[in-house]
């Protein structure tokens, strides 16, 4: 990941040592939360995961124009891209984003400061894109296109052309449906 920042003067990234535990998941959403806690005084924080890859969609102006489209949505998340999902709805006067339910990725996420004090204090019992994905309280948001994918997709066991392929059905079939 470190490669993608070298020639992104926006994005200075905060790397954060991994905490490795029983389940794994617990891990990385307690290293969230800490990236949340070291920005409660900056409008969003912007979490990456390590096998994040951004795509040739992904600009630091068309960053810039999703978090707009994404406040003025009323977002409490931005997802750059995602896995799965179970639907979308169209977002009024929201060109490049849908509201998005029941979803599976977090490999790249813009957190709203409004959203702060629920993620710090969401438990770590379940993997963040469980709390985040299938809770109806949370706003939740995707970019279309995708600006980011997992690089190593756990539900294609590998890095392969299934894994491109499934990201590019997946991002068609939001887009189709917006």
């Amino acid at each position: 990941m470190a490669d993608q920042f070298r020639t992104r003067s926006e994005l200075q990234p905060h790397y954060y040592e991994s905490v490795i535990t029983r389940t794994g998941w617990d891990g990385l959403f307690k290293n969230m939360q800490k990236a949340v806690k070291d920005y409660l005084f900056k409008p969003y924080c912007i979490i990456m995961e390590d096998d994040c890859e951004l795509t040739p969609a992904y600009s630091a102006r068309f960053l810039e124009k999703l978090i707009d489209q994404a406040v003025a949505a009323g977002a409490d998340v931005l997802l750059g891209g995602i896995d799965q999902f179970s639907a979308v709805d169209k977002i009024p006067g929201a060109n490049n984003i849908v509201r998005v339910h029941n979803f599976r990725g977090t490999e790249f996420m813009v957190l709203f400061n409004k959203f702060f004090k629920t993620f710090i204090e969401a438990p770590t019992s379940q993997p963040p894109e469980i709390f985040l994905g299938y809770k109806p309280f949370i706003k939740k948001v995707v970019a279309c296109p995708f600006i980011s994918y997992q690089y190593d997709s756990r539900s294609n066991f590998g890095r392969d052309e299934n894994v491109r392929k499934g990201f590019v059905e997946t991002e068609s079939r939001i887009c189709n449906q917006k």
